[in-house]
């Protein structure tokens, strides 16, 4: 266990700002590429598909969140084996949930392809900017859930 930084010891405040500032300059990037994004599909590509972008953003955001529910039991189990300084069981549990992760990125990858559709109908798209979907349909929920998502929740 090198390399690592005891948060239970120390100055609360700095430890705090210590794990704060790495998360807030991540957010920080990714709000920039979502403005970046949305410029250059309204500029380059027309307000359908900037709509269509639109639609799917919020989708993404709805799996990744329930995806993250999902796997934030992990860090509970992860963390245990931590503090207990057992590295056996802690390998273990963290080769289980990167298992797991993967299992459930592939469900629910297919499951939001299946019902993509659906859903944009239950939420009143319009059929223009469901067909602005084409291009990007299955790109952008493969790419939300990745099995790297939900690893977010204990790396």
């Amino acid at each position: 266990m090198k390399n690592t930084y005891d948060l239970t010891e120390g100055k609360p405040s700095k430890l705090i700002l210590r794990f704060f500032f790495p998360m807030f300059f991540t957010n920080m990037l990714q709000q920039l590429y979502n403005f970046a994004d949305t410029i250059i599909v309204g500029k380059g590509l027309g307000d359908d598909k900037l709509a269509a972008v639109g639609n799917m953003s919020s989708l993404c955001f709805l799996i990744m969140g329930f995806s993250m529910g999902l796997t934030s039991g992990f860090s509970v189990i992860i963390g245990q084996n931590y503090g207990a300084k057992d590295e056996k069981a802690l390998k273990r549990s963290v080769a289980s949930a990167v298992t797991l992760s993967g299992m459930i990125a592939v469900l629910l990858t297919t499951v939001s392809i299946v019902f993509l559709r659906p859903l944009l109908m239950l939420l009143n798209t319009s059929e223009r900017t469901i067909s602005g979907f084409a291009g990007i349909t299955l790109k952008l929920p493969t790419r939300t859930q990745s099995p790297g998502v939900p690893l977010h929740e204990y790396a």
